[in-house]
């Protein structure tokens, strides 16, 4: 318990101001008397031989291999390591031993206020996880050349917020067909940066809260969260509430099944997408959900976070945990509780 208290407390540091961006400064020791969990050397499951039938959340994110191999997210993770951002970041006391760096450029039509918009919803996820979005002016100017990257361009279809992969494009990092395209339709403001960073989570390879494979029934005994009313869904739609059948729902490293997030900012709204008019379409099961205001996130939630660190193996520099309780400097972490 005391590594999973640990990791999430690291998934909470508050932001970096820009001065602390550019003073690099030695690592932080790890505390002698702590034992970090190391995702990519998990312990062994209950069962050694895993059955492909068991729960995904009986298996790791990791089995050894670089680049990581799912099954426990919606897609292959980014994996170009970046140590020169652990250098520029280890003044924060809660900073990564590793960085996994996420190029992205914009199209040339993109305003300013655009892009203030998409380094805004980067920021959420790069903020608070070992992932590091990276801009870069154009494809050409990409280290190494050739390699995966994300491209933000504009749509003037208004119904559209979203990206054209989960995780990274293809399992080859050097794949010809490599860029994955952000696309902004209504999303295009400072005001809608919640939408580019749900969008951007998926890139990062987590499936919407509400298509994991507990949320609609049950899976490996738990779930499900939510009934969907498919009849007033437009069947263009359906796929968007469909089960995934990659999705996170935790590792033995989180560890086991990982709680259903009713406020996550990957969570889409019981009424739908918000720029269709659409009747209720589906409620909550638990008397947790019927609390919640779902699909109401902006920013993404402390679950968010978690997922991201144990799928891209995040390992802080130096934590603060004390036996079972884990304390971070400006206070305890929270977290959704069990169902």
């Amino acid at each position: 318990m005391r590594h999973v208290l640990a990791l999430a407390c690291a998934a909470l540091r508050p932001p970096l101001a820009s001065s602390q961006m550019d003073l690099p400064q030695q690592p932080n020791p790890i505390t002698p008397d702590i034992v970090l969990h190391d995702p990519w050397n998990p312990p062994p499951p209950a069962n050694p031989q895993p059955s492909p039938n068991d729960p995904r959340y009986l298996l790791s994110c990791f089995n050894g291999r670089d680049p990581p191999v799912p099954p426990c997210a919606g897609g292959y993770p980014w994996t170009k390591h970046r140590a020169d951002a652990a250098a520029k970041l280890t003044m924060d006391p809660m900073a990564w031993k590793n960085y996994y760096e996420i190029p992205y450029i914009f199209d040339e039509n993109v305003p300013e206020v655009t892009k203030r918009a998409v380094r805004q919803a980067m920021a959420m996820w790069r903020d608070f996880t070992c992932v590091y979005p990276q801009e870069y002016p154009s494809r050409r100017k990409l280290e190494p050349p050739g390699q995966a990257y994300v491209h933000v361009q504009l749509s003037t279809d208004k119904t559209l917020c979203q990206s054209s992969c989960i995780g990274r494009p293809t399992e080859d990092p050097y794949h010809e067909h490599q860029v994955c395209w952000l696309i902004l339709g209504w999303c295009q403001t400072s005001h809608d940066a919640w939408g580019i960073a749900r969008a951007f989570g998926v890139i990062l390879g987590l499936t919407y809260e509400n298509k994991r494979e507990d949320a609609l029934e049950a899976y490996g005994g738990h779930g499900p969260y939510i009934k969907v009313d498919w009849s007033v869904i437009p069947k263009a739609l359906w796929r968007q509430y469909e089960v995934a059948t990659r999705s996170y729902v935790g590792s033995i490293s989180w560890p086991g099944h990982a709680e259903y997030d009713y406020r996550s900012i990957m969570h889409l709204p019981p009424t739908g997408f918000p720029q269709f008019d659409m009747k209720k379409i589906f409620t909550a099961t638990r008397a947790r959900g019927l609390k919640a205001d779902i699909g109401a996130a902006r920013h993404p939630s402390d679950l968010d976070y978690r997922k991201v660190n144990d799928i891209y193996a995040c390992l802080p520099v130096q934590m603060w945990c004390q036996l079972s309780s884990c304390s971070c400097p400006w206070g305890p972490f929270s977290s959704a509780p069990h169902s």
